[in-house]
């Protein structure tokens, strides 16, 4: 049986690590093999590649890309595979690139990334999306311009909406029930033990 594969959308330091580890720890409580693919944010950096405001339609394959090819490798030995920026968060983030340097898109690149990344996102098992709080601070290091990630934000939002994609919004009021909803999709699938 192929694993839930659960994606976490929305723009950076919105709680997607934070909700990912309260996943994890209710997932392997009940039994549950759970794997996680990571944001590969420090990786495009390392590879010099372009992203946040930059980004453009290679940046934006390359984190689809790379994505894809982790969620694979991660569904090997996994029940549950949770996934810090599924693809949809890289066309988002291309969306909001370009709206901040008030430039459009080639539209034959544009429909072909929109087309794989529709494709690609009907095989995930669920979506939830955080909602940016501009109170909460941002972590260490992160990029502090908010114009642009209030963009990334109602981009990533868009993009699933443009897709069809149904999504749960993750704020902090909900987090637990999203949790508990995550855990009894994988029990009732018949994976792991019911632990009372």
């Amino acid at each position: 049986m192929k694993p839930l594969r659960i994606g976490i959308a929305g723009t950076h330091s919105t709680g997607k690590t934070t909700f990912c580890n309260l996943a994890v720890k209710a997932l392997t409580e009940k039994g549950l093999r759970v794997a996680r693919v990571k944001s590969f944010g420090s990786d495009a950096v390392n590879a010099h590649i372009k992203m946040l405001r930059d980004h453009d339609e290679d940046s934006t394959l390359w984190f689809i890309t790379r994505t894809i090819s982790a969620e694979i490798e991660a569904s090997v030995d996994a029940d549950v595979v949770l996934i810090d920026r599924p693809v949809p968060d890289a066309l988002g983030y291309w969306m909001a690139a370009l709206e901040y340097r008030s430039e459009s898109p080639n539209s034959a690149e544009k429909a072909m990334i929109e087309n794989l990344v529709k494709e690609y996102t009907s095989t995930y098992s669920l979506l939830l999306a955080t909602v940016l709080d501009t109170s909460i601070p941002l972590g260490e290091g992160r990029d502090n311009d908010l114009v642009f990630r209030q963009l990334a934000a109602k981009n990533i939002l868009a993009t699933l909406r443009h897709m069809g994609t149904p999504f749960i919004p993750l704020e902090p009021k909900n987090v637990n029930s999203a949790v508990e909803q995550i855990v009894s999709m994988a029990l009732n699938r018949g994976l792991g033990e019911i632990v009372c």
